[in-house]
């Protein structure tokens, strides 16, 4: 089983806030975040570092970027980062960055607005987020390696925070509560035709999805699915069919509304 989560301790050094998400790429294990990894030194880990199995120390990869960094993707031969960041290591790139092992570039040109999470499958890669769109088409796209392109035309009205794949069909979750012209209420699938409500979807943002064991498991800070009160105010479950949904984990652990779930992949079946 591997499992990636987030996490605020890091050995050989101090994080002043916390990791959102972890990557393997050409053997090693990346972190990104909000942080600083000994701030002291002469070239601290900015909101990125790598792990060196050899000195068993977090490192800095170039002067890491100047905001969060909250997904990374291994593509096309390049580690992809996406954040809140406006340039990576001192290069101007906007809020997609690649490392190709010695240096971070830009992604097709600076691009504007924040990314939230990055997704592969099938040699295309899905960017959700927060930002204008290429074209207009805003918060969601997906590119080859060449070049972007259009997902699903109008986009969301709201920050796409998931994009896990299930078979065929991408999922999709966030902020939003229209796709296109759609109605979705924070929770769709899409298999590349038309966006699809998943049930009645939540009254809250969607931050984490995962589907395994014939259910899709939704995190966020809702306080309802489709309609029903969940007694864990921001965790909720579908069976395999969108229909009827139901409360995970027991009622005297429920977290306090407002409460966020974050990404969290597991590769359990």
């Amino acid at each position: 089983m591997l499992r990636w989560h987030a996490c605020q301790t890091f050995n050989g050094g101090t994080s002043t806030d916390a990791v959102y998400w972890l990557a393997a790429y050409n053997g090693e294990l990346s972190a990104d975040g909000n942080f600083v990894i000994n701030p002291t030194v002469l070239d601290p880990a900015v909101n990125f570092a790598r792990w060196n199995a050899t000195t068993k120390l977090w490192e800095a990869l170039g002067t890491g970027m100047n905001g969060p960094v909250c997904a990374l993707r291994s593509f096309g031969g390049f580690l992809h980062a996406g954040g809140a960041f406006r340039s990576a290591g001192g290069v101007s790139t906007g809020g997609l960055a690649r490392w190709n092992g010695s240096r971070w570039s830009a992604v097709g040109g600076f691009f504007s607005g924040t990314v939230d999470v990055l997704e592969v499958e099938s040699g295309i890669r899905v960017i959700g987020g927060s930002y204008p769109g290429v074209p207009d088409t805003p918060n969601l796209a997906y590119d080859n390696g060449s070049n972007y392109d259009v997902l699903l035309p109008g986009g969301t009205n709201g920050a796409v925070r998931a994009v896990p794949w299930t078979g065929s069909q991408l999922l999709l979750g966030g902020d939003f509560t229209m796709i296109s012209a759609t109605t979705v209420n924070h929770a769709a699938s899409f298999g590349f035709l038309f966006p699809v409500p998943i049930g009645g979807g939540t009254d809250g943002p969607v931050y984490a999805m995962d589907h395994r064991h014939n259910g899709l498991h939704v995190g966020g800070t809702f306080t309802h699915v489709k309609g029903t009160t969940v007694l864990s105010e921001t965790r909720g479950e579908y069976d395999r069919t969108g229909v009827p949904p139901f409360a995970c984990g027991p009622s005297p652990q429920t977290p306090n509304i407002g409460d966020s779930v974050t990404r969290q992949r597991d590769t359990t079946t």
